[in-house]
């Protein structure tokens, strides 16, 4: 089976095996410095669509690190836009936007992940397996979420299977039932002494 995992930034990353075809986007660049199986460590494809400086005018990326990851680990950067500092170009390949665009008739872009998924139905992938993807921020899960999850069920339509690492609220409910259900509580963590069921309390008052 063709598969690929798609590595986020979230802090399910971490969990990530790299025992397959693996991207990483924007930042993940650097995760091979904390990476849990570091030494199975693998980045063949690392995905940018952010720009090189951020709107208080920071540095979002380091090139010399990006270009050292291509030297060990012979990763191929592809960029949405050329990434420029001063002289220094990074070295990478343009995303096909228009291409990609024309063949599946919406630019409903939210994040870089979008971008990556479409890559990967577009290369037809038949697993996509997605760690660190986990829009729990308040932006992401606000801005980004809908997007990521729209790719998703475009290529569930086309019968791609795909892999959510635990903790990501990808295609999770926001009360984590469908809508119409009730959610599941464990009583024994919110009443560990029964007192909703009428048991009496035993511990001694204070003296």
């Amino acid at each position: 089976m063709k598969e690929v995992i798609i590595l986020g930034t979230g802090a399910s990353f971490i969990q990530c095996p790299y025992d397959c075809e693996t991207w990483g986007v924007n930042g993940a660049y650097t995760a091979q410095k904390i990476a849990e199986h570091r030494d199975k460590f693998r980045m063949d494809k690392l995905f940018i669509s952010d720009t090189v400086f951020r709107p208080d005018g920071s540095i979002c990326f380091d090139i010399d690190d990006m270009h050292q990851l291509v030297e060990e680990y012979g990763t191929q950067i592809i960029t949405l836009h050329e990434m420029r500092l001063g002289s220094i170009v990074l070295k990478s390949s343009i995303y096909p936007y228009k291409r990609i665009v024309k063949k599946f008739g919406t630019e409903y872009f939210t994040s870089t992940i979008g971008y990556m998924l479409a890559y990967a139905i577009d290369k037809n992938y038949e697993r996509i397996r997605l760690y660190g993807v986990d829009m729990s921020s308040t932006r992401e899960y606000a801005q980004e979420k809908g997007g990521v999850e729209f790719w998703i069920g475009l290529g569930m339509g086309r019968g791609i299977e795909f892999e959510i690492s635990e903790g990501s609220t990808i295609m999770c409910p926001a009360m984590g039932v469908p809508y119409g259900f009730r959610p599941k509580y464990d009583l024994k963590i919110v009443d560990p002494d029964n007192l909703l069921g009428g048991k009496k309390c035993r511990k001694k008052p204070p003296n």
